[in-house]
């Protein structure tokens, strides 16, 4: 759907300590910005970002060299801890682009690094030998890739990408949320034995805490 928003052109990020920016314009790219904030719940951040301007991969097509534009963007949000999301952060584009696909055919290699990273932190997490998960973290993934004048926007989850036309004055949503209410999913994971519930109990301190959304402010909800 279409919005109308305030125009975002002249959100002075750089008065935002915590955030990464650049407004020095490369090729199609006008500038880039991104931050992160603790949520209200948890009083620490497991959120992590990666981008890349100006990644450089020649190819030979038909006896010629060549160079395409490729810029990455992409935020990871964490649940469970970090570990997940630090992993995707330090690795998923590792994965897309030393692809055998990448960058002739991106929508295999982007198929393919999504598996491979499922994989490769699966093994960090799991220890076959003595059936024991060392690790319960897990990450949402978006990720933002231009590859010439083709942009795709890739989401795990239910992190969200907007794309802006008129310095901000439109927003078209361009990926859609995997939350387990959307009637999608919540036949999806009902099919594979899973069950969707409200959630307002949290582990805090390992001790399992029931919370109430008035004390979180007015149009606080918990998910599902």
């Amino acid at each position: 759907s279409l919005m109308t928003v305030k125009s975002l052109a002249n959100i002075p990020y750089s008065k935002y300590p915590q955030a990464e920016f650049s407004d020095k314009p490369f090729k199609n790219i006008a500038g880039y910005a991104s931050n992160s904030y603790n949520g209200k719940v948890r009083n620490y951040n497991e959120d992590r970002t990666k981008t890349i301007v100006d990644f450089k991969k020649a190819i030979v097509v038909n006896g010629q060299i060549l160079s395409p534009n490729i810029s990455y963007f992409s935020v990871f949000d964490g649940h469970g801890g970090n570990a997940c999301s630090d992993f995707l952060r330090d690795n998923l584009h590792n994965y897309l682009f030393n692809s055998q696909y990448f960058p002739v055919y991106p929508i295999q290699a982007i198929k393919e690094a999504f598996i491979i990273a499922e994989n490769e932190f699966y093994k960090k997490a799991y220890d076959p030998q003595k059936n024991v998960l060392l690790d319960r973290s897990g990450s949402c993934a978006l990720v933002v890739l231009i590859l010439n004048d083709m942009l795709y926007a890739i989401n795990l989850g239910d992190c969200r990408a907007l794309f802006s036309s008129d310095s901000g004055t439109h927003l078209l949503q361009i990926t859609r949320d995997h939350k387990p209410n959307d009637p999608i999913e919540k036949r999806k994971l009902e099919q594979y034995g899973a069950k969707v519930y409200y959630a307002n109990k949290v582990n805090l301190n390992g001790k399992e805490v029931e919370l109430k959304e008035k004390d979180y402010g007015e149009g606080f909800t918990f998910p599902y």
